[in-house]
């Protein structure tokens, strides 16, 4: 392997070792390191002169970056409405405007998640693995593995993550993975028992 792919490879394993870092330990011991790891990543994009077009901000291929990931996320949004109906948990549902709003916040937080999933791991992974679908996968395990030890979690993340991963291959647009990813993931927290998912809690708050 040569040593640009090596570089960029130990880059990734740094990087995905102080997310987790944070996820398991220091967001209770030092919650304020959020930003430098957030510096971290953005000083990466400035050390490979990344643009944001490349990395999938941009508006030019919306369109139909919209269309795939809905055609992708079709069958999470089939199977999720048949689970969320026939248990229960969406008859039950009231809509109003606090839900509204934390929706809008969770769609927000899922535009962020697919930057660094797709716009840093996968933009980072593409520059040593050509084969879309390899790079696809090891970044679907890289989401699901971050999403640890919530087995629900861990399997949608897994196949939703390669879904979406395999679009941005496609598609690289990082506002619509994120509002088609925000839509499912409330779809799966309003379908499935909360008990049973651990109200989406990852890491050590899993068991909380």
């Amino acid at each position: 392997m040569s040593w640009p792919r090596l570089t960029v490879l130990m880059e990734i394993t740094v990087v995905y070792s102080l997310i987790q870092a944070y996820v398991w330990r220091w967001q209770f011991t030092h919650p304020g390191l959020a930003w430098p790891l957030f510096l971290v990543l953005l000083a990466t994009h400035v050390w490979h002169k990344d643009t944001m077009g490349r990395i999938g901000f941009r508006v030019d291929n919306l369109v139909p970056a919209l269309k795939l990931n809905a055609l992708a996320s079709l069958p999470f949004f089939v199977l999720l409405l048949a689970v969320g109906i026939r248990g229960g948990e969406m008859t039950t549902l009231q809509v109003h405007r606090s839900l509204a709003v934390s929706g809008l916040h969770y769609v927000l937080w899922a535009i962020f998640q697919q930057y660094g999933l797709q716009g840093y791991f996968h933009h980072r992974l593409r520059q040593v693995i050509v084969n879309p679908a390899l790079s696809s996968a090891i970044n679907a395990l890289i989401f699901a593995s971050l999403h640890y030890p919530n087995p629900g979690l861990m399997l949608f993340t897994g196949l939703g993550g390669f879904a979406l991963s395999l679009v941005y291959t496609k598609q690289p647009n990082i506002l619509a993975l994120g509002i088609f990813h925000g839509l499912v993931g409330l779809l799966l927290a309003n379908s499935l028992p909360k008990q049973l998912l651990h109200n989406m809690r990852v890491g050590p708050g899993y068991y909380r």
